[in-house]
């Protein structure tokens, strides 16, 4: 596949942040393509890695794309967006966020979105399909607010392992915060965030969970772009070496957004009543309660899989079975309007 990657403000009101996008198109092609509905698709990351995480599912379904015959669907572009304070985008944004420890809602995302919604980037004339993954979920559903539901920017919506919440849930988490979820905020406090080398962080993460689940073409892709040169603003009395691209501090911040996750879900369901929506899940409990799977699942009326062997970080654990689940609901999905079809 060919990529180019694009830089360009974002949302003036939430300090014009730099958006860092890549695009993503097909080279091998089917033959028999003519028949089929050209649609973009855009890809939403989980919080602490970057959009580089989703290379290795977007080749996988271009690969399908390849060699299925009679699709009616052709996958003309994919977008991977990076949130502003992750990835390449968080390199670029570094000295802004140095002065935001409290981080970047998913509002400010979905508004960063738009941005490239409004671009004129994005293949005119073709619908688009939005994928989020955990936080990206909430980002990617929070992008459409401001649109009415008959005139949304996103035809149809794929959820991975979405982190959207009931207020019931939420109430909840804030009362009693889950076990998994304590666990993961106090790892990423405890991390390492300096090392010689890219290849010695590499071989520091093979060791450590989450990584050591991770494929090894997903970690490579996180070494290459979730990591940047020292020295830094975090950093600064360091000037050889390697650190996070998105830092812990605001690592951390992106965990505490309930709101966010109860905005997103109310969205969701307004929204699920004009698109077709699928989710995603890992088949083992993790991170995500299964309470809020089945939340996600009743909000939006969606179909739902489920990939076997993997957990919440099912983009990184399995994304040749997620590019599998993707296309399988690509194929069966309808985008007459809700209303037209009951």
């Amino acid at each position: 596949m060919q990529t180019t990657e694009f830089f360009f403000p974002g949302n003036l009101a939430d300090g014009a942040l730099t958006m860092a996008v890549k695009r993503y198109t097909p080279v091998a092609v089917a033959n028999n393509r003519e028949n089929a509905e050209a649609v973009s698709m855009l890809f939403t990351h989980n919080v602490g890695t970057h959009k580089e995480t989703w290379q290795p599912t977007i080749e996988r379904l271009f690969e399908l794309q390849a060699a299925t015959l009679g699709s009616k669907i052709f996958i003309a572009e994919a977008w991977v967006i990076d949130s502003p304070n992750h990835g390449h985008a968080g390199v670029l944004n570094e000295r802004a966020f140095l002065e935001r420890p409290n981080g970047i809602s998913a509002h400010e995302c979905g508004r960063g979105v738009q941005t490239l919604f409004n671009s004129g980037l994005m293949r005119a004339g073709i619908k688009c399909i939005g994928v989020g993954h955990s936080a990206g979920a909430c980002v990617i559903v929070l992008s459409t607010m401001g649109y009415h539901v008959a005139d949304l920017p996103l035809a149809s919506i794929i959820l991975i392992e979405p982190a959207m919440l009931t207020q019931e849930i939420a109430a909840k988490a804030v009362a009693e915060p889950a076990m998994a979820m304590v666990a993961v905020i106090k790892a990423a406090q405890a991390r390492r965030d300096v090392w010689a080398s890219r290849d010695e962080a590499e071989q520091y993460f093979r060791r450590r969970l989450p990584w050591s689940r991770w494929l090894p073409a997903v970690l490579q892709q996180f070494v290459e772009h979730g990591l940047k040169n020292l020295p830094s603003l975090t950093h600064p009395g360091q000037t050889n070496g390697v650190t996070l691209a998105c830092t812990k501090t605001q690592e951390i911040a992106g965990y505490v957004y309930y709101q966010d996750g109860m905005d997103a879900m109310n969205r969701f369901e307004e929204i699920a009543a004009t698109i077709p929506t699928h989710c995603i899940l890992g088949s083992e409990i993790d991170v995500v309660p299964e309470a809020v799977h089945n939340a996600c699942i009743e909000a939006g009326r969606s179909s739902v899989q489920r990939i076997a062997g993997a957990g919440h970080l099912v983009v990184q654990e399995k994304p040749a079975e997620l590019a599998s689940a993707i296309w399988r609901a690509l194929k069966q999905t309808d985008f007459e309007p809700v209303s037209a079809r009951l």
